[in-house]
């Protein structure tokens, strides 16, 4: 939805970005060893990374797209050193290290705040100290957010507990849009339907394979 409004991305960035959604929290499995982070730190995105290559080679998705999405996935981990301040000297580096080409940068730059942004829109969730600050929100899009991130969230929640896959458009209802009267395209409310379906299954999956 962020990128969407703001209207910088082409089609198949935002294709890449959604991946980047996708993937981001994948490796928190990783995460831990023996019920403690097996590092110490809070290194998730790193494991991340590795998910996202692996199943977008399967997928036949270009080395050269990979990158831009494990960098975004790598950026959205990382604390900027001023609040509200895109970390250029950083991104760089992840640039440097995942192999993005250069006529790449200024879409993998804005995929890095746009998932940031929709991270950070997760947070509304939480209470307390994890609760969502919109100080660290960088678009204006992500703040005009903020009250239907809550709500997605909620409807999400009830939805896990009832352990139904549901479709997304059931969540975002255009009728109870009322912020700056913004509308959910059908464009969005399918890209929606299209990650949520993807994250139930993987879920759903996960919860067989277990048993």
């Amino acid at each position: 939805m962020i990128a969407n409004r703001e209207g910088k991305l082409d089609d198949e960035t935002k294709g890449l970005l959604l991946q980047a959604a996708k993937y981001h929290d994948s490796g928190r499995d990783k995460e831990f060893h023996n019920g403690r982070r097996a590092d110490g730190k809070d290194e998730h995105a790193i494991y991340s990374t590795s998910v996202a290559k692996k199943y977008l080679r399967e997928q036949g998705v270009e080395y050269s797209k990979i990158a831009m999405v494990n960098v975004a996935i790598l950026y959205h981990e990382h604390n900027e050193e001023n609040i509200n301040e895109f970390d250029e000297k950083e991104f760089q580096r992840m640039c440097l290290r995942f192999g993005v080409e250069e006529e790449d940068i200024e879409n993998t730059r804005l995929m890095c705040k746009y998932l940031k942004d929709a991270d950070a829109l997760d947070r509304a969730r939480f209470k307390g100290k994890a609760s969502l600050n919109p100080i660290y929100l960088r678009t204006d899009t992500a703040k005009s957010l903020i009250e239907e991130a809550r709500r997605i969230n909620e409807r999400y929640k009830e939805l896990d507990e009832q352990n139904e896959e549901k479709s997304v458009i059931h969540i975002i209802d255009e009728d109870e849009l009322k912020e700056n009267n913004n509308r959910v395209s059908e464009k969005e409310r399918r890209e929606a339907t299209e990650v949520l379906t993807e994250i139930m299954k993987d879920k759903s999956e996960k919860e067989f394979s277990n048993d």
